[in-house]
């Protein structure tokens, strides 16, 4: 499987803890949708023999285009690579920027999933994060979801925010939960430095909730989406039957993607070498990049078979599955328990890998450690190089 990311990097206003390359200013809107367009076609003969699978168009703020802009990028992104009739093809919206007239054209270009950004249901915590949009905003968008034709839906919301409690986050897990959805994305706060918030917390204007709290909210998530049936089947991703997210697993796969867009990141095999790239991430030298006829990378790094190895691993047991390991075997043509018997023994041993039906894979406990598990192997990894 493959998947293509195209990134809209506009933004009405970039929230608090946001370090994505986005952007207020949108002066540059047409010239850059022209320019994502071009860099589908730069890519046209290069990858004409592969399949692609799912498209996902995230930023910043997707929905902030006019509709026929996307209409327009999706058509390009058809015209030049082999997307399959069955893709999923995801868009981000943020509340304040979904209408009738948009969900109906984007069903329209063959858009078969939605991603909205709630975050909180509370509008204190929302004002602390800088989120344009209010619970009565959020609420009025997701009616006009609710009416559409595109019933693949996910909700994003987060924990570990500013003034949030723990009761305050199971009062938004059970709002959500009420919602017509069957995609939950859960994610703690990662401070970035740089950001405002972290600013702010630096200066003490502002403070979060401790790891104690965090760790009661990621709990009580896990236990109230279960109940309810959602699965959990990453780290921080919770979906009903047959709603996982296909194009996010194929990251967690570790399989091949091409990214479009300023600061798009892509990984495919090339001349049988793993190789990952990215595109520059000031918006004027992509457009005037892609404009010369120029496929706008700037970062070109072949990955060797130990290092793709340590990635499978690092983000095949995000999965709640895991990994299986005779794929492991048929990709890299070693068994992963005779290369890393050792690493693997022990987290068996401590309970947070289980190895059982060809799977391994983290335990709840180990899901709660997962960083610890993978530094581990990579110390083998960097161990073991020749």
């Amino acid at each position: 499987m493959a998947g293509i990311y195209i990134h809209i990097p506009y933004c009405q206003r970039k929230c608090a803890y946001c370090d994505f390359v986005s952007y207020a200013d949108q002066s540059t809107l047409g010239a850059y949708v022209d320019a994502v367009k071009s860099e589908a076609e730069l890519y046209s003969q290069m990858l004409a023999w592969k399949r692609f699978d799912t498209v996902f168009i995230g930023g910043g703020t997707p929905s902030i285009l006019p509709a026929e802009s996307i209409a327009a990028i999706l058509d390009a992104v058809r015209r030049s690579f082999n997307v399959a009739e069955s893709a999923e093809i995801t868009i981000e919206c943020n509340p304040c920027s979904i209408t009738d007239e948009k969900l109906a054209a984007y069903y329209d270009c063959s858009i078969n999933r939605i991603s909205v950004g709630m975050q909180s249901d509370d509008d204190a915590v929302l004002k602390a994060i800088g989120r344009l949009h209010t619970k009565a905003v959020f609420e009025q968008a997701m009616n006009s979801i609710a009416k559409s034709s595109i019933v693949n839906r996910n909700v994003d919301i987060m924990y570990g925010l500013p003034l949030q409690t723990t009761g305050g986050f199971i009062r938004t897990l059970k709002y959500a939960v009420s919602l017509p959805i069957n995609h939950i994305s859960a994610y703690s706060l990662i401070l970035e430095e740089g950001t405002p918030l972290f600013d702010r917390l630096n200066s003490d204007q502002t403070e979060l909730p401790s790891e104690d709290d965090c760790a009661d909210m990621e709990e009580e998530c896990h236990r109230i989406l279960c109940d309810v049936g959602f699965t959990r089947y990453e780290v921080s991703n919770y979906a009903k039957p047959g709603y996982q997210c296909r194009h996010n697993l194929n990251y967690w796969d570790n399989g091949e993607y091409i990214g479009l867009g300023v600061a798009a990141h892509s990984a495919i095999r090339a001349e049988k070498q793993w190789t990952r790239f990215s595109n520059f991430t000031d918006v004027k030298a992509y457009i005037d990049r892609v404009t010369m006829g120029i496929v706008p990378c700037k970062n070109v790094m072949t990955i060797d078979k130990r290092e793709e190895m340590f990635e499978s691993i690092m983000l095949g047991l995000r999965k709640t599955d895991g990994i299986r390991m005779d794929d492991f075997s048929k990709r890299f043509g070693v068994d992963i328990m005779d290369e890393y018997r050792e690493v693997i023994a022990k987290f068996v041993y401590d309970k947070l890998l289980y190895c059982r039906e060809n799977k391994l894979f983290c335990s709840p406990r180990g899901m709660s450690v997962l960083n610890i598990i993978t530094e581990a192997f990579y110390e083998h990894m960097t161990a073991t190089e020749p």
